[in-house]
């Protein structure tokens, strides 16, 4: 069953400080991005670079770079060397404007008290109806039981609403079903 969803969403500086009001702007040539890099990180490697294509912004951005750790575009867009949570780092230090992240990571940091916000991107570019986290039991498994007790709990409306207060997107009552694998 799918269980939750993610969406992307823009990291900018406390204050938004470069007026940043979506993901067009990434267009702009006075900003300094950062992204997680293509090679590695799923975020960017799948949906970051969709959304980008999907606006016509992706060879801008990226410069059809495909690295890690490096500058995709020199002096514009960095692309992180080992996970996107190296964007709010970068944008704390003054060394980006703007980071494509997912929804949940703007939640922890805000959490966190750092001086960080985030700028919503609109569906369908924010890729929530792609990115959905799967979950099932075993047949063989050790604990059928318990699987099965785990998954009920996950389909609830307390872990739904425990997931929407992280920044997931709650699953559908239909996503919630319980299907084998075709």
């Amino acid at each position: 069953m799918i269980y939750t969803h993610n969406k992307l969403e823009l990291m900018v500086a406390k204050g938004n400080p470069k007026g940043i009001k979506g993901p067009r702007d990434l267009g702009r040539d006075d900003l300094v991005q950062s992204h997680p890099n293509p090679l590695t990180e799923g975020i960017f490697k799948f949906y970051g670079s969709q959304m980008l294509r999907d606006l016509g912004l992706y060879e801008k951005v990226t410069g059809g770079a495909m690295c890690k750790g490096c500058w995709a575009v020199p002096g514009k867009t960095w692309f992180t060397q080992r996970h996107h949570r190296e964007t709010p780092h970068r944008i704390e230090n003054g060394e980006a404007d703007v980071g494509i992240v997912w929804t949940t990571e703007i939640t922890h940091a805000k959490a966190q008290g750092r001086p960080i916000e985030g700028v919503a991107i609109p569906a369908p570019y924010n890729m929530q109806d792609k990115v959905g986290y799967a979950i099932g039991t075993l047949k063989d498994g050790r604990n059928p039981d318990n699987a099965r007790r785990f998954l009920d709990y996950l389909a609830s409306n307390d872990a739904q609403n425990i997931y929407a207060s992280y920044g997931f997107v709650t699953a559908t009552p239909e996503e919630l079903k319980r299907r084998p694998i075709p």
